[in-house]
Order: structure tokens, then sequence, then C-alpha cells
């Protein structure tokens, strides 16, 4: 998939830090009233590592049951002056959520996924690894 077939879009986070989404352009678009795909709210604990290598780690039975992601990559890609590990969290959804990650500092990421598709989140933090997922 080229950047061309990408829609980005920035935003900020709970704690007023800038990041990027980048989601594709097309895919399979998900009508959020049909009723196979009836989905819960939920909060669940995660623990999510940067790695420097960017393989892609199957979810647990659990987190993919009550999430819809199936898979995620979180990629470290440097550390900025100010000591924050830039990182980009990849993930692929089953179920159209909009999903709030959570990292060690407590700041959340918010990701809007009208589509199943695998998804994007540029962000930066002095703690990054995704400790919790929530999902509306």
């Amino acid at each position: 998939m080229s950047t061309d077939d990408l829609q980005t879009e920035t935003a900020l986070s709970s704690k007023g830090n800038e990041y990027t989404i980048s989601r594709p352009s097309g895919g399979e678009v998900v009508n959020s009233f049909s009723s196979s795909n009836s989905k819960e709210d939920f909060g669940i604990s995660v623990v999510w590592k940067p790695q420097g290598s960017a393989e892609w780690i199957h979810t647990p039975q659990e987190v993919q049951e009550t999430t819809g992601i199936t898979r995620y990559k979180l990629v470290q890609r440097g550390t900025n002056s100010d000591g924050e590990t830039i990182c980009t969290l990849h993930f692929t959804n089953t179920k159209n959520y909009g999903y709030h990650f959570f990292d060690q500092t407590g700041d959340k990421y918010w990701v809007s996924t009208w589509m199943n598709s695998n998804h994007s989140v540029d962000y930066k933090s002095k703690k990054p690894t995704i400790v919790f997922i929530t999902g509306d």
C-alpha cells in the first residue's frame, strides 16, 4: 500500500501531545448498525512494548475476542531531544471501535476505525509501552 492509499490526520493526546493517525483510504466499510457487528464497550490490560523490528505479533484470544484487534507491531523509531521515544503502533482490527490506547504515562491516543483493516498511530512518550486499551 502506497502513502497515496492512506488517509492521515493529526490529533492531540489526552495530555496535549500531537500524534498522527493513518488509515487506509479504501477497505471493508463496516455498518455500525449491523447486528453481526454487535459489540460492547470494553477496557483491557495489555503489555505492548516497543520493538526495534517490525514483526507482527498476534494478540492472545482474549484480546482478539474483547477488542477485535488480531495483531499489532509497536515499532520504536528513535528518541527526540526531550528524551521521548518515537513510536508507531500498527494494528489490524475486525471490529469498528473508537480505540483508546494508553501508554505508561497515562496518556492516551484515540483511533476511530470505521473499516476492518490495518491502522497506525505515530506518537512519542517517555514511557511508550501500551498498557491499556478501551473501545467505544
